[in-house]
């Protein structure tokens, strides 16, 4: 059974939204892990501040990017 347009559309809306809002939180984790100033990062895991903002920057961007791709 075919689903409907609309429900495709809003379910591609959604990932777009959700997706698009994680990455305005990623980007600037991105910028801070790449930059030239030391790593000042909470350490939630224990592991160290480089390892928990990769963690961070891996949740929030990569996989937004790849929640909108579907």
């Amino acid at each position: 059974m075919k689903k409907p347009v609309l429900e495709d559309i809003g379910l591609l809306v959604l990932r777009l939204g959700a997706g698009g809002m994680m990455l305005t939180h990623g980007y600037p984790k991105l910028l801070r892990l790449f930059g030239d100033e030391p790593i000042k990062f909470m350490d939630f895991l224990g592991v160290g501040p480089v390892v928990s903002l990769s963690l961070a920057v891996f949740a929030e961007f990569i996989c937004a990017i790849l929640i909108i791709l579907g």
